[in-house]
């Protein structure tokens, strides 16, 4: 299966509570957003798979590879549909 048709199946056949109820029980217990963080309206769903980024200020001349902004646009060229 890919990953369309599993965020389909998902969407379809699938509620938030029972999926994080068996993400809990195989001790998946940080595989949620945070309450705050959520669709933009009532009839939309949010599934998928993140890419989290720590974002830290770092000081001139600490990383030169990095540039202004260069590791943040890296991590987004790294994503993926």
């Amino acid at each position: 299966m890919d990953d369309q048709q599993i965020l389909s199946a998902l969407h379809d056949g699938l509620f938030t509570a029972v999926v994080g109820d068996v993400m809990d029980t195989l001790g998946l217990t940080r595989q949620f957003l945070p309450p705050d963080i959520r669709a933009m309206r009532a009839d939309m769903v949010i599934a998928g798979r993140a890419m989290p980024v720590l974002e830290a200020d770092i000081a001139p001349g600490e990383d030169e590879d990095a540039g202004a902004f260069g590791l943040m646009l890296r991590a987004l060229d790294d994503l993926k549909a």
